[in-house]
């Protein structure tokens, strides 16, 4: 065990370690490890956030690791709150930890940057880790200094699930491309008293969609460097401007308005947790509910026989408003048809390729809206860069822990996450080889299908998210829960999406000056 840590004495700091270990499991094999063969190694400690990914990759890498060298040891514990697990962090006279596996944390002074691990080969690897993981997500990882202090322990992509059978039922056989389409899928099922949607309470994960559409709408580089930097086009930051541009976001709320609706959507979604909602979802309560590549290891409790698919969340049909010569929804429904067969290696771009454009049935497509619809489709979902493996920079073994995760990153370290999760990371193996996928199901195989394809991820934070989100109090959509409103079965209570925006823009008049700026001086 480790020594040297300062004596404790007074009752606040007493009280915030127990604090911190409520919830908490404690370490994992410690005492054997202390007692036995490793005794004479060095204990690297981890804290892990223990949500829909389980604990078995863990122990799995861990084991890997400790077969791999023999210098260190690692033990962990678990919790399931987040608060808990990381109240202690940054303060380096209490917390023993080493590494975390948490939610994304601003406090990068504490964090030992990662750069070193990246621009390393790991042993039996071809080429270093920093090009093994997906440029797109290395983006959200860059902080401002040039470093990266958090990389991404699972997380997962989000998609829109259906139940292939219920599917079936209504005689649906063309999924849905885009947004419009998705709202006469919906129709579909209604119509064959098929419930179509459902979510779980506080909005389920619908503001990932939101995400996705805005970015599909205003283009990646807006959503990264301007949005989620509250950078305007003058180069101010942050701006009030970036809350209220009638930007993606406003035409997603459009969008999601048509099929988010209390006739489309399972009774009880918005007072459910996910679990509730996700079992009867799985038990063909409902058609479609938007889910993480997570869903099936979470659910692997449910003990039920499904039949699932998952479908690349539908492309904004607003998007025809951004583009030249593809200008009606059925014209946008018959590129991504097009697209889809080039994204899945059916066709070559080359086959519709016709003078400066592309010939798409009686369509002539520009190339630049080409390119930006095959761009668009190419984009998924995530939330990688908010689920975040870390060093502390107080750490006692800190060469251990960076050993640790450069393990936990080789082509070894990555199949035994994946065959354990069966969830699939941005980053490939270093060989160019598929994670073997023969023990999974169909839509865990299509995860790693589409995480392996050209795929542009559109994540929930970024080391350079501007503090009037992380710590000012700003969001998406000024935290109003748009969902509830969509879908509320109480007429009283349902708003439109232009309501929706008129209250936004009100709650921004109010809190910008007072409240979101006060806070980020505060801090």
């Amino acid at each position: 065990m480790k020594k040297g840590k300062k004596v404790l004495a007074l009752l606040l700091v007493i009280a915030m370690v127990f604090t911190a270990l409520v919830g908490c499991g404690g370490s994992k094999n410690a005492n054997d490890k202390e007692s036995g063969d490793m005794k004479d190694r060095k204990e690297i400690k981890i804290a892990y956030w223990l949500s829909g990914l389980g604990e078995q990759w863990l122990k799995d890498v861990i084991a890997g690791f400790e077969k791999a060298q023999d210098e260190y040891y690692v033990t962990y514990t678990t919790s399931a709150s987040q608060s808990s697990l990381t109240s202690a962090f940054g303060m380096a006279d209490m917390d023993e930890t080493d590494i975390y596996f948490a939610l994304r944390n601003d406090a990068t002074e504490f964090m030992e940057p990662l750069n070193e691990i990246l621009e390393k080969t790991a042993e039996g690897d071809a080429k270093p880790l920093k090009e093994k993981f997906n440029s797109s997500y290395l983006a959200y990882e860059q902080a401002e200094d040039g470093n990266y202090y958090m990389l991404t322990y699972g997380g997962g992509m989000i998609n829109l699930y259906y139940n292939i059978d219920l599917f079936k039922e209504a005689g649906i056989t063309q999924l849905p491309r885009t947004s419009d389409e998705l709202t006469v899928v919906c129709d579909q099922l209604n119509s064959k008293n098929i419930t179509p949607l459902c979510h779980f309470k506080n909005g389920g994960y619908y503001e990932f969609m939101l995400r996705l559409y805005m970015a599909q709408y205003d283009g990646i580089d807006y959503y990264i460097n301007n949005f989620l930097t509250c950078t305007d086009e003058n180069g101010k930051s942050p701006s009030k401007d970036v809350l209220t541009k009638k930007d993606g976001r406003y035409y997603a709320l459009k969008a999601m308005e048509k099929f988010i609706t209390p006739t489309y959507m399972l009774t009880g979604s918005t007072t459910q947790s996910h679990t509730e909602i996700q079992t009867q979802f799985l038990n063909k309560a409902a058609a479609m509910m938007l889910n993480g590549s997570w869903i099936e290891n979470e659910m692997k409790v449910n003990k039920g026989e499904y039949n699932l698919g998952a479908m690349k969340i539908p492309v904004l049909s607003s998007i025809v408003n951004q583009l030249e010569t593809v200008k009606t929804e059925s014209a946008l429904r018959e590129v991504i048809t097009a697209v889809d067969t080039v994204i899945d290696g059916e066709k070559k771009a080359e086959d519709y390729a016709s003078g400066d454009g592309y010939k798409v049935g009686n369509n002539m497509v520009s190339a630049a809206d080409w390119n930006r619809l095959l761009d668009t489709r190419n984009m998924i979902q995530s939330n990688y860069a908010n689920s975040s493996a870390f060093v502390t920079k107080y750490s006692d073994v800190k060469e251990g822990a960076l050993k640790f995760l450069e393990y936990m990153y080789s082509d070894e370290g990555y199949e035994l996450q994946a065959k354990a999760t069966k969830c699939p990371m941005p980053m490939t193996l270093s060989t160019g080889e598929q994670i073997d996928t023969t023990d999974m199901s169909d839509t865990q195989k299509q995860q790693f299908t589409m995480s392996t394809q050209d795929t542009v991820y559109v994540d929930m934070s970024s080391a350079k998210e501007h503090k009037i989100f992380t710590v000012g109090g700003a969001s998406l959509i000024a935290r109003i829960n748009y969902v509830d409103k969509f879908s509320s079965g109480n007429k009283d209570d349902r708003m439109s999406a232009d309501e929706v925006w008129e209250l936004m823009l009100k709650t921004i008049d109010e809190n910008y000056e007072n409240n979101w700026l006060a806070n980020i001086k505060e801090k």
